[in-house]
């Protein structure tokens, strides 16, 4: 209930300019989810490294349990060795 409250009710409201701008921010989130999800390569590493930066003030405010479902969408594997490399 708590996490469907926050994620629901105490988000900022975005504002714009004008409607064009507003749909000019909406199609670009649209698009970048898009390529995304159909791994096309239209949604480059500097896309992904923009969005995670738009978490980085919000990581802080989520539960313990949403941080690590994050974590668990994005990393797919971790590799380590004892070589250093």
């Amino acid at each position: 209930m708590v996490g469907y409250a926050r994620r629901n009710h105490m988000v900022q409201i975005p504002h714009f300019p004008g409607w064009d701008a507003f749909n000019a921010d909406l199609e670009g989130h649209c698009r970048a989810r898009q390529a995304a999800r159909t791994h096309d390569g239209g949604f480059t590493e500097v896309d992904a490294g923009a969005a995670l930066q738009q978490l980085d003030p919000l990581w802080d405010e989520l539960f313990p349990a949403e941080q690590a479902r994050i974590v668990a969408l994005l990393v797919e594997r971790v590799d380590i060795s004892t070589d250093g490399g």
